[in-house]
């Protein structure tokens, strides 16, 4: 933990003339910037008192007026304190009794220069229907191995590689890409991380409608197709020594036009006849070519999941403005635009003297954080799977619930995540290897 630094004035720091570092951004966006109620509570301590417990829970709930939206744990506050902020040096423990039995926290000279951060934050999520959690994630691991070091002001503060700063690069990826959609293989390569990791901040980004992403799922085809918008008039030419099953799968997608169909769909729809006549080896294998010949005489349309790209990430025109703004205004925060920095402080006086404002953004992150470990039993089947497909390699029930509360923000039993392994195998989603009592679990592969 950071030493302890002694505050001698109270004085509006100065603005750093240098960019900060990605990774004090980071631990920025971890401590404070991924909750409203912890950028609450930093913001309220900004009048440089000393806060008990008692004292910063009282003063978390009567900003929210005489009708508190959430009436916090009185050790809520204070454990934002201990837990996130005073991690990286934003408050600072300080004695408040000389028998030592009672202490407190103060907000630092770096919390203070930060608080600009904290008012673009909030009236960020003040203007957009999400919570900040949605767009950065829960930050559950250690700064134990992160590294000390001294920042401007004198103060220690621990600066580690953080997932929101991920999610943020992603962001930034996405806004700046010259053309949508995008595959996970490119983005990875871009941020120059696997796609493993990338994965899961995909995944449940698109779960709350921050950005589109599609991936094919384990035991899933490659290649769907549909009827061409635009076929030429004529029947299409046969494929090889097969003209009857060429139009019988020509049948099928102009059957079902605005559909997208796998080769099993195909084989599904066929007339009885037709299958009894293809249902042999290699039949699924004959559809596929026909419906590849389709394709390439212009008959057939395919979706994007070919054989050399099995994702896509793309962006809604209004998803595009939002990552837009909260890149530029975290973008500008970083260079210390001194306009910005002053529209900050500006936005966090403002809601901070609006109990109304306050209490919103309260319950906001009251049901993000309710809801922050409820899972349901299909959401848990996906995530686990996710991650197992993830992990080629071969992953335990131990080290998928440690992924969970990493990447996703959900902690699980291991008898939980037990049940949905087991129940995964008997569905034959994934393979077992088993050495001693230790499990091993593995995507099964795609033929």
């Amino acid at each position: 933990m950071p030493e302890v630094v002694e505050i001698q004035n109270h004085k509006e720091p100065q603005p750093r003339s240098e960019r900060l570092s990605d990774e004090e951004m980071g631990n920025l966006l971890s401590a404070f910037g991924n909750s409203e109620a912890k950028a609450i509570t930093l913001g309220l301590m900004g009048d440089g008192r000393i806060y008990t417990r008692g004292d910063l829970h009282r003063s978390v709930i009567g900003a929210q007026g005489e009708k508190p939206s959430w009436r916090i744990n009185r050790n809520g506050p204070f454990t934002y304190c201990e837990q996130s902020l005073s991690t990286i040096g934003l408050v600072t423990r300080e004695i408040v009794n000389p028998d030592l039995s009672v202490y407190g926290y103060q907000i630092s000279n770096y919390g203070r220069r930060v608080l600009s951060l904290v008012g673009l934050l909030l009236n960020f999520s003040q203007s957009h229907a999400s919570a900040l959690v949605e767009y950065f994630g829960h930050t559950v691991s250690s700064y134990s191995q992160g590294q000390v070091i001294r920042t401007v002001e004198g103060e220690e503060a621990v600066f580690k590689k953080r997932s929101p700063m991920t999610r943020l690069k992603i962001f930034y990826e996405l806004v700046t890409a010259p053309k949508l959609p995008m595959r996970l293989g490119d983005l990875a390569e871009a941020l120059t991380q696997g796609g493993s990791l990338l994965e899961p901040h995909l995944s449940m980004l698109s779960r709350h409608g921050m950005i589109q992403y599609q991936a094919r799922e384990v035991n899933q085809p490659f290649v769907y197709h549909k009827l061409s918008n635009k076929p030429p008039e004529e029947e299409p030419p046969k494929y090889q020594y097969y003209p009857g099953l060429t139009r019988a799968v020509f049948s099928i997608l102009r059957e079902y036009p605005n559909e997208y169909l796998t080769r099993e769909d195909v084989f599904k729809f066929l007339p009885d006849e037709q299958k009894e006549r293809v249902a042999g080896v290699g039949f699924l294998s004959n559809i596929s070519n026909i419906l590849s010949h389709l394709v390439k005489t212009g008959y057939a349309d395919v979706k994007q999941f070919k054989w050399d790209s099995q994702s896509e990430i793309n962006l809604s025109d209004e998803q595009w403005v939002i990552l837009a703004e909260l890149v530029e205004i975290i973008d500008r925060f970083q260079n210390q635009d001194p306009e910005i920095l002053e529209q900050g402080r500006r936005y966090l006086y403002q809601i901070l003297s609006d109990p109304n404002a306050v209490s919103q953004l309260m319950a906001r992150a009251e049901e993000a954080s309710s809801g922050a470990n409820k899972l349901s039993r299909s959401e848990a089947d996906d995530q686990i799977l996710s991650i197992i497909t993830s992990h080629p390699q071969g992953i335990t029930n131990k080290e998928i619930r440690i992924w969970l509360e990493q990447n996703y923000g959900r902690r699980l039993s291991n008898t939980s995540i037990s049940k949905v392994t087991r129940e995964l195998q008997m569905k034959g989603l994934l393979v077992l290897q088993s050495t001693g009592n230790l499990k091993t679990f593995f995507p099964k592969l795609t033929v």
